[in-house]
């Protein structure tokens, strides 16, 4: 899959609208790693469902991954998916405790914080001293 991230709304809506982006970044999956280090699946499975359950009230991992799978298989990338899946109301409802007034409640720079909080990065094999180097 390749992921375009100049698509996500927040940067591009901090970007000025006279001046060009002298910076894209593309997201090839599984090409700047190893697909056998299991990091993607880490990421799109129990991290991300870790991440509806904190954030989005889901009730199990389960019922997260049913819902983050069915849309991640239409669009392909799980930000998109959670996008549309709270559009179309298949999140279930905030905590008492949550801000009942944030809309959306699904927000991909939330998504972003708690991937570089929570993902196992050490799956990918550490730091290559060779390639810092270079």
């Amino acid at each position: 899959h390749l992921n375009v991230h100049a698509s996500h709304t927040p940067l591009l809506s901090t970007m000025s609208s006279t001046k060009p982006p002298t910076t894209l970044i593309f997201d090839v999956d599984d090409t700047l790693y190893d697909v056998g280090t299991g990091f993607t699946a880490h990421r799109n499975g129990d991290a991300v469902q870790q991440f509806m359950i904190e954030y989005l009230n889901f009730k199990d991992l389960e019922s997260a991954k049913v819902v983050r799978d069915e849309y991640f298989q239409q669009y392909h990338a799980t930000a998109k998916a959670l996008t549309v899946a709270e559009q179309e109301g298949r999140f279930p409802p905030p905590r008492p405790t949550d801000d009942q007034t944030k809309s959306p409640r699904f927000r991909t720079e939330e998504l972003s914080e708690y991937w570089a909080k929570n993902l196992k990065f050490d799956m990918l094999g550490g730091k290559k001293e060779q390639l810092a180097k270079d």
